[in-house]
């Protein structure tokens, strides 16, 4: 199954992500229009419109790029040549003086996005799309920067819970309370959805909930309720379905747990029971557990 590891080109543009022109001085923020405010699915940290490949409007997607500056590039990687010697101090002082404002000049779409995502109807936008202005310079999107102290706190609390989670259920099958199929979905699941929650375990609970209602064809034909939000188990099955994760599509009707008597119960109810539980009883908000523990335990 999947480990959510994409590659870092294959990644979802969002708005204010940075953009730069291979002509220009400066990068800027992309954007989304701000009469639909994006397309309905938002991504990253702070949950940001995700872009497609029809948001390429000079002065609504795409602003400026400070001052337009020709150069040679290279036809491959769309990186400006740098000349050396007295060329490159000749290069500067030209580029000084008869540099223009960036009036982006764009008549295509982005090229390099996601045809098998599609969002409001066009592929999503990836880390890896370009856009071509007719001035000659090419648009790509900047890579993130590395993770900051706060993320990489965030990352080791979400391996260190997954590990804990992962324990457990492999001492729940060494006992016979679930076999090796459920096993896996549980390890699986859980950790994929604490790290589309960024580590929030209540918000966790919540969507490994709601893939044990609505993977595979558990649904029935009949209409499911949701522990978290059908926009939010939506954007879920998004990051999984990218992440090439068959966890979305699996059949879970058969998957039970074992209770420390020996009873069985279908794993579904009893992970919606506890999340239920947890949902009404406001005193464990501060103190909220995987609900795979819970049940195991």
């Amino acid at each position: 199954m999947s480990d959510s590891k994409i590659l870092p080109e294959n990644r979802f543009v969002y708005r204010l992500l940075y953009a730069k022109c291979s002509y220009g001085s400066m990068s800027h923020p992309i954007n989304v229009a701000e009469v639909k405010g994006g397309h309905g699915v938002l991504f990253g940290p702070e949950a940001q419109p995700v872009l497609n490949a029809n948001d390429w409007k000079p002065n609504i997607n795409i602003i400026h790029f400070g001052d337009c500056t020709p150069r040679q590039q290279d036809k491959e990687t769309g990186l400006a040549v740098e000349k050396q010697g007295f060329e490159k101090i000749f290069q500067s002082i030209n580029e000084f003086f008869v540099a223009q404002k960036c009036k982006p000049m764009i008549e295509t779409v982005w090229y390099e996005t996601d045809d098998k995502y599609l969002i409001d109807g066009a592929p999503a936008l990836l880390m890896k799309s370009m856009l071509f202005c007719k001035c000659g310079g090419i648009i790509t999107i900047e890579s993130t920067p590395l993770e900051s102290a706060e993320s990489e706190q965030q990352a080791e609390d979400i391996e260190k819970t997954c590990a804990e989670v992962n324990a457990c259920v492999d001492q729940a099958q060494a006992q016979g309370k679930v076999d090796s199929k459920t096993a896996e979905f549980m390890k699986d699941g859980y950790t994929e959805a604490l790290k589309f929650a960024n580590g929030d375990v209540e918000t966790a609970n919540q969507l490994f909930s709601d893939l044990l209602n609505h993977s595979g064809d558990s649904q029935d034909g009949e209409a499911q309720e949701y522990a978290s939000t059908e926009a939010q188990y939506d954007k879920f099955k998004l990051y999984l379905e990218h992440n090439d994760s068959p966890l979305a599509n699996m059949d879970c009707d058969r998957m039970t747990v074992k209770n420390s008597f020996g009873e069985e119960k279908p794993l579904r109810t009893a992970v919606a029971n506890i999340v239920e539980e947890s949902g009404e009883n406001e005193e464990t908000e501060n103190s909220v557990v995987p609900v795979v523990t819970t049940i195991l335990g």
